[in-house]
């Protein structure tokens, strides 16, 4: 065997080697994959982001939305409207339409513009009209808690209105102060309710962003098998380097016994 022809043996066993070993790799990241897109957690539901959505859906959220950015009320406002402690009710809701929730509303409506809601009955057209999609999955329609999407819902609505109503006083002072009418201009948009329609607004929003994450974990999990293909692929390949691996080591090792042979004929 010339030294060129064991170079490349040897060229080609060490190639076989590292092919072998980066299989191998790829294998044991298809089986992380797999093992990844198949048993990681869900997100967080609706019931475990109530703190989250409160937080979203308050009057700071609200004064934020429609104050210019660089006011100083804006700056300091969770300083000025300050998130209620106990801030998470869990309501016995039967209806968004209840006169209680009416009534606090329209404090805000008639200290800030003078007008107000004098039937229910229009009242819970305001609301009925705000549309809110959700999944149906994640939720539970027999539970009494935030389980259940609509006493999620509730909550938040009621903690909301009650905040608003709360939060009307100190509203009504920084209108009369004139520092801020173009900003309270907003407000008086769609029909003087744009508080409500906002709250619908930013709650369809959240609700849509929680949907999605589980619709993308949905999908990853769906694609878990793609991992074990990946795999498998790259063992089988694996198995086919290592053959040809052996077959280049048995290659050098019968042409070293032959090269030995012919030496030892020549001695003779």
């Amino acid at each position: 065997m010339t030294r060129v022809e064991l170079m490349f043996l040897h060229l080609f066993r060490k190639t076989v080697i590292a092919t072998a070993g980066l299989a191998l790799l790829v294998s044991a990241c298809g089986i992380i994959y797999w093992a990844y897109a198949k048993y990681s957690p869900n997100p967080a539901s609706y019931a475990d982001r109530v703190s989250e959505f409160r937080e979203r859906l308050s009057v700071s959220e609200l004064v934020r939305a429609h104050f210019s950015a660089d006011t100083t009320l804006v700056r300091e406002v969770k300083t000025v409207f300050p998130l209620p402690k106990n801030y998470v009710v869990t309501p016995s809701w039967n209806s968004p339409f209840k006169e209680s929730y009416q009534d606090s509303y329209n404090v805000y409506l008639t200290a800030m513009f003078d007008v107000s809601y004098n039937r229910p009955r229009l009242f819970g057209q305001l609301v009925n009209r705000q549309r809110v999609e959700f999944n149906s999955e994640i939720t539970d329609e027999t539970a009494s808690d935030e389980k259940n999407f609509w006493v999620f819902f509730g909550s938040l609505f009621v903690a909301y209105v009650d905040e608003l109503e709360k939060a009307t006083p100190k509203l009504v002072e920084l209108k009369k102060s004139g520092d801020y009418a173009s900003s309270f201009k907003k407000l008086e948009e769609d029909d003087y309710d744009r508080a409500m329609t906002w709250f619908f607004s930013e709650f369809a929003a959240a609700v849509e962003e929680v949907d999605q994450e589980f619709l993308e974990r949905e999908v990853l999990r769906l694609k878990s098998s793609l991992g074990l293909i990946v795999a498998a692929s790259a063992f089988a390949y694996f198995i086919l380097v290592m053959f040809f691996f052996l077959a280049a080591s048995a290659e050098i090792h019968i042409r070293r016994i032959s090269d030995t042979l012919d030496s030892s004929k020549g001695a003779e």
